[in-house]
């Protein structure tokens, strides 16, 4: 097996990487590489960088926390998310964060509602088929949605756009790729097995900046410790939660077999289900407390309440 902590670019799926890459003025360019591919009716022609803390309405409002927060010349502003634990809810997350962003549009005094629209770019590691069964099979890799009129198709205005890029749905080969928002799909999925700088994007300064963002032997001993910190916590993270997903199981169909001994078969194989993926929840939590993972993290990988987690 390939040692991953010793490539000569980072995984740009882990935290570290990811915020380097689109959440910093040095390497903007692979920023607006990316959103030019993917919104190329905007025409940004610059992005700046605030601060990622959306701040609630009032001081005991929840606080959210995103990867990347960027704003072009014109003011649109541009949530950057890579998402790689699945969430049942995400695409209502997703819409939790983009209403923070509207709210904070809204000046002091009189004001008459005039907008400025907002959109949100999400790299999914993980199948579209785990976000709805609708997408099982559908062959897609890009979501794209948003408000319109009916009829005309002519954008709500203000409102928000979503386009969510499925990483693991995407297995085009280098020699396929035929639009940007490909070539990004496969960076993502591919960088970190690269050894090379494909010759044909050397020239573009979008990728150009992405390579360099990715070169770790560019990185400080400080940046590469961060880096490799985080991949290890994703390691633990996935691999706490697939050992409690086995136990979990187990435990459920036990459950399930004593259960139905006792009032019945099928009645028992549905609680033994329920109980089982309750355990398994649980399980994940308190494994993710162990290693440290911070309590509003947990909540978003296993569905229990921060206040539920604050018990274990």
């Amino acid at each position: 097996m390939r040692d991953f902590l010793n490539t000569r670019f980072a995984d740009p799926t882990v935290d570290f990487a990811f915020k380097r890459i689109f959440g910093t003025e040095q390497y903007k360019d692979a920023t607006l590489g990316l959103l030019d591919s993917l919104f190329p009716d905007l025409h940004i022609a610059d992005v700046s960088f605030p601060n990622t803390e959306l701040l609630g309405e009032t001081s005991n409002s929840r606080k959210g926390f995103i990867d990347v927060l960027c704003v072009d010349g014109k003011g649109n502003e541009f949530i950057v998310e890579m998402q790689n634990a699945r969430q049942e809810h995400f695409r209502e997350r997703a819409v939790f964060y983009s209403s923070k962003m509207i709210v904070r549009q809204a000046p002091t005094g009189i004001w008459d509602y005039s907008l400025k629209p907002t959109y949100v770019v999400a790299f999914l590691n993980f199948r579209l088929e785990k976000l709805s069964e609708e997408f099982r099979g559908s062959g897609k890799y890009i979501l794209r949605y948003s408000s319109r009129e009916e009829s005309s198709g002519k954008r709500m205005p203000g409102c928000t756009e979503y386009v969510f890029l499925g990483i693991q749905d995407f297995d085009k080969k280098y020699e396929e790729l035929e639009t940007y928002p490909e070539k990004w799909l496969y960076l993502m999925r591919n960088t970190l097995r690269l050894e090379e700088v494909p010759e044909d994007l050397r020239s573009e300064k979008c990728f150009a900046a992405y390579f360099e963002a990715c070169e770790r032997a560019g990185f400080t001993k400080a940046e590469d410790e961060k880096y490799t910190q985080d991949m290890m916590n994703e390691w633990d993270i996935e691999n706490a939660k697939n050992l409690a997903v086995r136990e979990g199981r187990e435990e459920g169909r036990q459950q399930g077999l004593e259960e139905g001994r006792v009032e019945g078969r099928a009645e028992g194989k549905a609680e033994g289900k329920a109980e089982g993926k309750a355990e398994e929840a649980t399980k994940i939590a308190k494994a993710l407390l162990d290693k440290g993972v911070d309590i509003n993290v947990i909540s978003e990988c296993t569905g229990l309440s921060p206040e539920s987690i604050h018990t274990l």
